[in-house]
């Protein structure tokens, strides 16, 4: 894997934490939203 590739995995990888993050915060606030997100999936 060349640097620009393991950038793009970093990069990918870091908004799917934040994703992650972002639907936690979500679900503290409503907590429907998880089941909601899951159904969508």
């Amino acid at each position: 894997m060349n640097q620009a590739q393991s950038k793009w995995t970093s990069v990918i990888e870091e908004n799917l934490i934040h994703q992650r993050l972002d639907i936690l915060r979500e679900t503290e606030l409503d907590p429907y939203h998880e089941q909601r997100v899951l159904a969508l999936q």
